[in-house]
């Protein structure tokens, strides 16, 4: 049972691990408190197991693989890989064993997930590197009553939607033998730092409205010329976010942005717009996400339910800006790609469908 027995807390202060996972002859993992050997067919099963979910997988090795546990305190690893001319690709945040487990969510190759205190942490897919003790104090308001998982229901007319031109020179794809992926190009990447770090509504919002601005709807930022990247104008960006949050969003550092506001807000502000004829429907049909994505280029906010149905269960708005899809000869793993609203990075995180909650699709 591969690493049935690594019981270890890690004390790690960054992702350079402290072995060498290249050495086919001798694979040992060696820790700073504990050790475990992995035979090199495990190492072999890992490695083609994980590396298909990862852009780049044909041609990596894994780097690292650290013990987490989530806020049921769920064994759980994270699994980082190199190329074979050892730069850094992306990361796996896997959920169980590996004879039994499942992918929540895929890094990006510079993301560090390292927080205070040796927590492991993606802001809302939180894990840490020791069993939960304390309940995990979060800002957002709880939503016990939010189930996650999405349909596959019809789809509206792309025509219904706000145009964007030109929708494929709009879009990045991928495809290899095991993945593909279409993502939106340049949607502007917000860090939820506004509220005491509980604007992340606000703030997937104001990401939103800046793509649309610099797609040929400027009087969704009142003509500003909001940035790609939110440390590019800080200043501006932030009172952008502070002005939905206060006046739309109805954001409270205390208490988040409740979800039954999120609606109210994207409606009330389209109509301050001159946008009236839109509304928003709320849904967990993947397919019109699908649809937003790839046939309108245009991005979605997504509610994420974490760690659902424990005391920890919060929520979390995010910018869904593409999908991937991993094939493993018979079944396909769907993921959203999100801009992630993290609080200190701006991050593009690929997160499973068993964690979206909601959609919040805007057409007439």
């Amino acid at each position: 049972m591969l690493l049935k027995n690594f019981a270890v807390t890690l004390a790690l202060v960054s992702l350079t691990p402290t072995y060498n996972l290249n050495n086919q002859n001798n694979v040992n993992y060696s820790f700073d408190n504990g050790n475990v050997v992995v035979s090199n067919d495990e190492y072999f099963s890992i490695q083609n197991n994980l590396s298909k979910y990862i852009i780049g997988g044909e041609e990596s090795n894994i780097s690292g693989i650290y013990e987490v546990f989530f806020a049921n305190n769920e064994q759980g690893y994270f699994v980082t890989f190199d190329d074979l001319s050892g730069n850094s690709l992306e990361s796996v945040l896997v959920r169980g064993e590996f004879y039994d487990y499942s992918i929540v969510a895929i890094y990006p190759e510079d993301c560090n997930p390292i927080g205070e205190n040796n927590r492991y942490y993606k802001d809302a897919l939180t894990f840490v590197s020791t069993p939960i003790v304390n309940t995990y104090n979060s800002a957002l308001v709880g939503t016990a009553d939010y189930t996650t998982g999405v349909t596959f229901g019809s789809t509206t007319s792309p025509s219904n939607y706000l145009p964007i031109s030109n929708v494929s020179d709009h879009l990045y794809t991928y495809t290899s033998s095991y993945l593909n992926e279409v993502r939106i190009l340049n949607v502007p990447n917000y860090m939820n730092t506004q509220f005491s770090n509980s604007g992340c509504s606000p703030t997937t919002a104001a990401m939103y409205f800046a793509y649309l601005e610099d797609n040929g709807y400027p009087i969704f930022t009142t003509y500003q010329n909001l940035p790609i990247m939110h440390t590019e104008n800080t200043s501006m960006v932030n009172t952008f976010i502070y002005n939905l949050g206060n006046n739309y969003f109805n954001t409270s550092p205390i208490y988040g942005t409740s979800r039954l506001q999120i609606p109210v807000a994207y409606e009330t502000y389209f109509n301050t717009c001159g946008y009236n004829q839109y509304d928003v429907t709320v849904s967990n049909n993947y397919n019109e996400f699908y649809n937003s994505i790839a046939n309108c280029a245009l991005p979605v906010h997504v509610s994420l339910t974490i760690n659902e149905g424990t005391s920890n269960e919060y929520y979390h708005s995010v910018l869904g800006i593409g999908i991937r899809d991993i094939f493993d000869g018979t079944s396909t793993d769907r993921f959203i790609v999100t801009n992630y609203a993290s609080n200190n990075t701006m991050d593009v995180v690929s997160v499973s469908l068993d964690e979206i909650a909601q959609f919040y699709f805007i057409y007439r």
